[in-house]
């Protein structure tokens, strides 16, 4: 689910609409009766039977036969949080709107996606669409986005060959409307922040996989295959006493730490109140589509400012405080609460650090910016040569944090200082589509047309089929 970030220096600026101008950061929003179940009869029964069963392939959708041990630890009833099969919108409003989450089961067992959105179905169909993808990690730290771009065949070929990467798209729904008449929310939470009922939220990734703790505005998200399992806390908790998980660790790390949690299975609608840090971990294949409200930036600074009153040195509170008073363009503020964040985690949360060097730009600080990537830059090369962490991140982790250092150079236009991290990040993942894609746009900015075409047919090699890279090439003629 998409978290708010100061800026998104992407750099398709192969298009000169997508251009960030120099000197300047861009701030980006995150993207709000009676309702009785259809269907309820038919929720399936989860908790400790469920550790025992064998999950055979639904829709052309894998399950996962070795699930005992992603289910291990849940309660007798399969859930931490309120479940219930219907609610009035009255009681939703007066009991948890904004104050605790509530598993809605069978909410959407009604919907044509169920049975309609197939394995084949999707890959006839739909298999060309481009999506973002990316690691639980990546996804996480690029605010809610997703650093790569895939098609839906690659994704559900790399989800078949032992790939984390899932799919967490804000816009493909809404591209394609035929799939968007396939599921609506339940009118519970339509009624309660239609802002977000048509908002259409895809994810998609293999078993296994799943989003680390984070937290954003409310939302809702819908399952259509597979299942899922929630670890949910309250504002202002403590995730991981002991340190042990490194910030870009895979989420099957953060499973071994993170205790009790909630089975969602399809059909089942999960509403999440924002600020509740949350993870998941998908049990077999998961599709799934949801919904986000806006997070208004006053509100989230307001909340943030009452947590770190209890907890100074709360991460994620000042991660949020930081957010929003840049948004309120109170970058001292900013600079000071994600400077804190970033002492504290020792540089190892690339997204946090590449905030605050926006932050210090906004606020007439660039000498300082540049500080920050570098000194971040060499605190992740020594964490990959001796990882200080029970539960260290991968190469690939690693490496989508250094495109992040290469992007904030990139759009401040510094292309020399954002050719290092590229290479370190290709260093680390040699066959990195995204990475090449943006060192040809230094190299041709930097008048090296040669090597700019060199790394677009390496990338159209690695993502044929990829319009960005295809418009590159014609750009270079």
């Amino acid at each position: 689910m998409q978290a708010a970030k100061i800026a998104a220096p992407r750099v398709q600026q192969w298009f000169p609409s997508a251009q960030m101008p120099r000197k300047r950061a861009r701030h980006t929003k995150n993207r709000s009766s009676y309702w009785w179940a259809a269907g309820a009869a038919a929720a399936v029964v989860v908790g400790r039977l469920a550790a025992r069963q064998k999950v055979a392939p639904r829709n052309g959708w894998r399950g996962d036969d070795g699930a005992a041990d992603l289910l291990r630890g849940l309660p007798p009833n399969g859930c931490d949080v309120d479940a219930a099969a219907a609610i009035s919108l009255r009681d939703f409003e007066a009991e948890y709107r904004g104050k605790k989450p509530l598993l809605l089961r069978g909410a959407a067992a009604h919907w044509p996606a169920l049975n309609k959105w197939t394995r084949p179905y999707l890959l006839e169909h739909f298999g060309d669409r481009g999506a973002n993808v990316g690691t639980g990690s990546d996804i996480i730290y690029a605010g809610g986005g997703a650093a790569n771009h895939a098609t839906l065949r690659d994704l559900l070929r790399q989800m078949r060959n032992g790939s984390d990467a899932v799919a967490f798209d804000a816009r493909l729904l809404g591209t394609l409307p035929e799939l968007a008449r396939d599921f609506a929310a339940p009118p519970v939470l339509a009624r309660a922040f239609p802002a977000a009922a048509s908002y259409g939220l895809l994810s998609l990734g293999p078993s296994r996989s799943g989003l680390p703790p984070h937290a954003h505005g409310e939302a809702w998200l819908g399952l259509v295959a597979g299942r899922k399992r929630w670890f949910l806390r309250a504002p202002g908790a403590v995730i991981d006493e002991e340190g042990a998980v490194h910030p870009l660790a895979s989420i099957r790390a953060w499973a071994a730490i993170l205790r009790g949690g909630c089975l969602q299975a399809p059909g089942d609608v999960l509403y999440v109140p924002r600020g509740w840090t949350h993870a998941t971990l998908n049990v077999g294949e998961a599709l799934a589509v949801g919904a986000q409200a806006q997070w208004p930036a006053a509100d989230r600074l307001r909340r943030a400012r009452a947590v770190l009153a209890r907890a100074p040195d709360d991460v994620r509170a000042l991660h949020s405080a930081g957010v929003a008073a840049a948004h309120l363009g109170r970058f001292d503020e900013s600079v000071a609460a994600l400077g804190r964040a970033v002492a504290l985690t020792q540089c190892l949360q690339p997204e946090v650090a590449v905030l605050l060097a926006e932050a210090l730009h906004a606020a007439g600080r660039p000498d300082e910016a540049s500080a920050t990537i570098e000194r971040c830059r060499g605190a992740h090369a020594a964490e990959r040569a001796a990882p200080t962490r029970t539960h260290p991140p991968s190469s690939e982790a690693l490496a989508a944090a250094h495109l992040k250092f290469a992007r904030y150079y990139l759009g401040a236009d510094a292309f020399d200082a954002a050719l290092g991290p590229l290479g370190d990040a290709l260093q680390l993942r040699p066959a990195y589509a995204e990475a090449l894609l943006e060192r040809a746009y230094a190299l041709q900015r930097l008048g090296d047309a040669p090597g700019a075409r060199a790394d677009l047919l390496a990338a159209d090699a690695l993502a044929p089929g990829d319009v960005r890279v295809a418009r590159a090439l014609r750009a270079l003629g």
